[in-house]
């Protein structure tokens, strides 16, 4: 069963999962796909600035200091389960440190393999009623096929789908 990362580094960091699936032996594998296509989902959190806020300047650096900050993502990946933004901190020994106390067998998760998927995974696009919009493209899409006009129909259904995406 595919996990994510904070899944996999909470469960395996668990001091009792022996107990309860002490038959499975768990570990950290790149999902399977098409070459040179990105195809491990990878879930992220998102920031913004209001075009409201009072400080604008302000709230900037502090985005900052938050995403790009060394010493910010590092204690990141040591308190939270998920991984840092930055390569130069998923690859460091501190990372590769923190990976071998939290996780039973360590083997499983290095911070090259960590490095190797951050880099090649897929973020889904997150933007209000996106499920919606996925189901009105397949649904248009389906229609089209049906009935045998795709290739002429689908720069229109792309322009549908991107024009009520932009509003």
């Amino acid at each position: 069963m595919p996990l994510g990362l904070a899944q996999y580094r909470t469960y395996t960091s668990y001091p009792y999962y022996i107990t309860r699936d002490n038959n499975f032996r768990w570990g950290c594998t790149k999902m399977p796909g098409i070459k040179a296509a990105k195809s491990t989902p990878m879930p992220t959190t998102l920031f913004a600035i209001s075009s409201k806020a009072k400080n604008p300047g302000a709230a900037w650096q502090f985005m900052k200091l938050l995403c790009a900050d060394k010493d910010v993502q590092q204690e990141l990946m040591k308190t939270n389960m998920g991984s840092s933004v930055l390569p130069s901190v998923v690859k460091s020994k501190k990372t590769q440190n923190i990976l071998d106390k939290e996780l039973i067998d360590h083997r499983n998760l290095a911070v090259k393999k960590l490095d190797v998927i951050t880099k090649n995974g897929a973020v889904t696009p997150k933007f209000k009623d996106y499920n919606d919009k996925l189901d009105e493209l397949d649904y248009k899409i389906q229609n089209a096929l049906k009935a045998g006009n795709l290739e002429t129909q689908l720069f229109n259904i792309q322009s549908q789908v991107n024009q009520s995406i932009s509003n």
